[in-house]
């Protein structure tokens, strides 16, 4: 069976909105970007996806100061992951084999202590390349 080329431009639109329907504003509104910090730098982190890991720095300097990333497969409603523990003035490197196929939300959090503080998330697709 042949469509005509009219049909075919109506059914990749009609494909292209539901696609576009099954992201929520709340997805589209977080940025796409492969590192975050918290507040003025105090802690970050930024995925490599060329080699699955996050590099973690912590720049506070409370002596109680701990630093890790938190992430989260996009779409999965499920529990924050925690990876990696970095002490105050310091940085690190964590190695997680996450499934190349998916995007991830992650942010940087710490605990300076009495309080956890975590930035706001952002997304990155696991693979590396743009959506």
């Amino acid at each position: 069976m042949r469509l005509s080329v009219k049909s075919t431009v109506l059914t990749l639109g009609l494909t292209s909105a539901v696609l576009a329907a099954t992201v929520t504003p709340a997805e589209a509104a977080v940025p796409y970007r492969n590192w975050v910090q918290y507040g003025r730098n105090v802690v970050g982190v930024t995925w490599y996806p060329n080699g699955d890991y996050f590099r973690i720095w912590n720049n506070a300097s409370g002596p109680y100061s701990s630093g890790w990333t938190e992430w989260n497969y996009v779409g999965v409603k499920d529990k924050w992951h925690r990876v990696g523990n970095v002490g105050a003035r310091s940085n690190a490197i964590y190695g997680k084999n996450l499934s190349e196929k998916r995007q991830i939300y992650f942010r940087a959090c710490f605990w300076d202590g009495g309080l956890v503080h975590c930035s706001k998330a952002v997304r990155f697709r696991v693979s590396g390349r743009n959506p």
